[in-house]
């Protein structure tokens, strides 16, 4: 019976998620555009996230905003400011957390972590750099919106404690709001790093060990990283194909039509 209440809530707290980001959406679009059609297209991007690559979502945002007329430049500033805003408070967290955490870490280990950081920011360093420029523009475009946002994203990851805690209640474990804050955010982060859909597999087994370090068995560990991975894949996809079907299956059919001429050119060759 209280299983069944956990995932009530969960199924609760993820709705409400994805109408406060729709609303942090709407008040970053410089263009007005009614809270339906945001909602609309956070749902889109969140279930294109988990159901191709990372950052996949954002992409057919942008193609699809600029076939509806928006000018490309300020939907680019738009997306890169609220993936931005985001993500930021979450790698902010891990980056605390895994600080502490290092000096337990074996020292090859946190050498390996080092290089992929130093690569990732090799990799990434176009998009860090755009996102400082969008964050420039947005002050000239937006005013003060930027701010006026912060409380609902700090709202955001506190639904996101709550989400997790039930997932942990329903697999019959206890953690305390502390160590949740710091299991997700290292999880959440290493997920969003990752270029497989939603860090597929890798989000899941940081979590694992991190719930293993605090007592949790390995089956138990598994178990939440498994229910997370159902349950929030299941609610965006769902969400997203009530939002726009039409959208979602034309994006996915050109990818693979691409993905079909890549394949065919490097066999010529």
């Amino acid at each position: 019976m209280l299983e069944a209440v956990w995932i009530l809530v969960c199924g609760a707290v993820l709705p409400t998620m994805l109408i406060l980001d729709s609303y942090v959406f709407k008040t970053l679009v410089v263009k007005p555009i009614s809270h339906r059609e945001a909602l609309k297209w956070v749902s889109i991007v969140r279930a294109m996230n988990r159901l191709i690559i990372t950052g996949s979502g954002y992409t057919t945002l942008i193609l699809w905003m600029k076939r509806g007329g928006a000018e490309l430049g300020t939907t680019v500033n738009t997306v890169i400011l609220w993936e931005g805003l985001s993500i930021g408070p979450w790698i902010l967290m891990a980056t605390y957390f895994g600080g502490r955490l290092a000096p337990r870490i074996p020292l090859h280990v946190l050498l390996g972590l080092a290089l992929v950081l130093v690569f990732f920011l090799f990799v990434k360093k176009r998009q860090i750099s755009a996102f400082a420029c969008s964050l420039l523009e947005a002050n000239k475009q937006l005013g003060l919106r930027p701010v006026f946002v912060v409380p609902i994203i700090l709202v955001e990851i506190l639904l996101s404690l709550v989400y997790y805690y039930s997932i942990i209640r329903f697999v019959g474990c206890h953690l305390s709001p502390y160590n949740i804050l710091r299991v997700a955010s290292l999880s959440v982060t290493t997920g969003y790093l990752s270029p497989i859909p939603s860090g597929l597999g890798i989000r899941e087994g940081v979590m694992a060990f991190l719930l293993i370090e605090h007592g949790f068995t390995l089956e138990k560990a598994i178990l939440v990283g498994l229910v997370d991975r159902v349950v929030a894949t299941a609610f965006f996809l769902f969400a997203g194909m009530c939002a726009g079907s039409k959208i979602m299956i034309e994006t996915i059919r050109n990818s693979r039509e691409k993905l079909g001429v890549v394949s065919r050119v490097l066999q010529r060759r």
